[in-house]
């Protein structure tokens, strides 16, 4: 089993959508825009109070699949971004990035898809969906600090774990949105 570091959940910073808004920026200005289709933040600083691992999840999102290759190529050139080791899946890549705002170290994950894959649609579905449903909100954190204290350090574990949340959430979501 592959060791990470211990989870931690923090209470969101109200300055994440100015973190974001400042990194989406950066993005446009390193990257090809003709390849971008849109620039979406997502997760749980998107949501007010919910309580999470502290960084930024930003997904790019390329118009299509064939420039996927272009666009992880130039993410790595012209970008400090890096490519961990871990994560990721064929229609998913991941890159994080460290910086320092106003003092602050910040973490970006950059999630990297193209226009008509799933993963990035059931992520903005959930995103959205536990904005207009505080109870679900609440579960869900309730859920994270849970899954933290027993599987900490084995992400594989603790991923799996809010799998088996999200997906009726999505499903919920679904019917609700008419997606």
């Amino acid at each position: 089993m592959k060791k990470y570091s211990r989870l931690i959940l923090k209470r969101q910073d109200p300055r994440s959508k100015r973190y974001f808004a400042s990194e989406r920026k950066y993005l446009l200005k390193k990257l090809d825009k003709k390849l971008i289709f849109d620039i979406i933040h997502f997760g749980s600083t998107v949501v007010p109070k919910l309580k999470g691992k502290g960084m930024i999840d930003i997904f790019l999102i390329v118009k299509s699949k064939k420039q996927f290759p272009k666009m992880l190529n130039q993410i790595l050139s012209r970008t400090d971004y890096i490519r961990p080791k871990f994560g990721g899946s064929k229609e998913r890549i991941f890159h994080k990035r460290k910086r320092r705002i106003n003092g602050k170290r910040v973490m970006f994950h950059l999630h990297v898809s193209w226009r008509s894959g799933k993963e990035w649609k059931n992520d903005i579905l959930f995103t959205k969906y536990i904005l207009r449903h505080p109870e679900a909100a609440k579960r869900y954190e309730e859920l994270k600090y849970i899954w933290a204290r027993r599987f900490n350090y084995d992400r594989k574990k603790y991923h799996d774990s809010k799998s088996r949340f999200v997906n009726p959430i999505l499903r919920k979501a679904r019917e609700e949105m008419g997606v």
